[in-house]
């Protein structure tokens, strides 16, 4: 894209492992990446100069976020679950720094291969904990398979957590346990007056939802604009420049976007959801049968410093 297209710009990285590699080559070519939902803490470093998040912060900043949740909500006995891969571990770190020195709270890690469809031998060695709230967040593909399982074993869950996956697969992968405490991170601020004006403009034209993925998407590229705007330049090397030294506001964001020198998120403050029956307000996914609830908005998040 950037050799033969001449692209300014790139976005949209999801896996961790595709965000490294991928923020390597950004760096080398000097062109700004913006990592949609690649969160592993080890794909900036303090070198770091054209790789930017945007709706996913690092995995320890993730998990903060997660354990401000839980203390919000009072669950004492967490389970987790994570795959045997980059980001995997690199949430079972963040819970390790975040969430076991949490007072009065039981923590119990599981480690289960990255391709498997069955998550009940993992699950039944949590059984004796009887966790109230289990975190998925480390294990993506197993977002819809975990819960249920976990149903299917006879969990009393309070909640679970997945890995910012879109909310139309959330409802059509959990089907009725989506109503049975399913939550997840979000960037949009679904709450706000400004997301749902722009939410219903945007299923009037398309006809689709716009929820946080869609919104990250286009605030990512409002911003790539506005930082061309402001430095009258489309050299990307000007882009990058600016965008780290300034800050973008968009109403229907959950944060400002502003940025650390290597490019971590200074002012993120995730927002935690979940999902009810019943048609949402207004005109934003107005043919939907299901909506989503804001539970909580966490507190800024500390800005993670790579190692080196």
């Amino acid at each position: 894209m950037v050799e033969v297209d001449g692209v300014i710009a790139v976005a949209g990285p999801v896996s961790s492992s595709v965000g490294l590699a991928a923020a390597k080559e950004a760096e080398k070519l000097q062109v700004p990446l913006f990592l949609h939902m690649a969160g592993s803490h080890r794909i900036l470093t303090k070198s770091s100069r054209y790789t930017f998040r945007t709706c996913l912060p690092a995995a320890p900043m993730n998990i903060e976020g997660i354990a401000n949740l839980i203390k919000q909500e009072g669950y004492t006995r967490i389970g987790a679950i994570i795959a045997d891969y980059e980001w995997g571990h690199s949430i079972r770190q963040a819970i390790e720094q975040y969430i076991v020195p949490l007072e009065g709270v039981e923590v119990q890690i599981e480690v289960a291969p990255l391709r498997t469809d069955d998550f009940t031998p993992y699950l039944r060695k949590l059984q004796s904990l009887n966790p109230e709230f289990l975190i998925n967040t480390g294990h993506p593909p197993g977002n819809m398979k975990i819960p249920k399982q976990a149903v299917e074993l006879g969990f009393k869950l309070k909640g679970f957590i997945g890995s910012g996956t879109p909310p139309e697969a959330i409802i059509n992968g959990l089907g009725e346990v989506a109503f049975q405490g399913a939550m997840d991170y979000s960037c949009a601020n679904y709450a706000s007056p400004a997301y749902k004006e722009l939410a219903e403009k945007y299923y009037k034209d398309t006809g689709d939802f716009m929820e946080a993925h869609v919104l990250t998407g286009y605030v990512t590229v409002m911003m790539v604009a506005d930082a061309i705007e402001k430095a009258n330049s489309f050299d990307p090397k000007v882009i990058a420049d600016t965008i780290r030294a300034g800050r973008y506001v968009n109403p229907a964001y959950s944060w400002p976007l502003s940025y650390t020198e290597w490019g971590e998120l200074k002012e993120a403050t995730p927002v935690y959801v979940t999902y009810k029956p019943g048609p949402p307000p207004g005109n934003i996914n107005p043919n939907a049968d299901w909506h989503i609830e804001v539970l909580f908005q966490s507190p800024k998040l500390t800005p993670y410093v790579p190692e080196e």
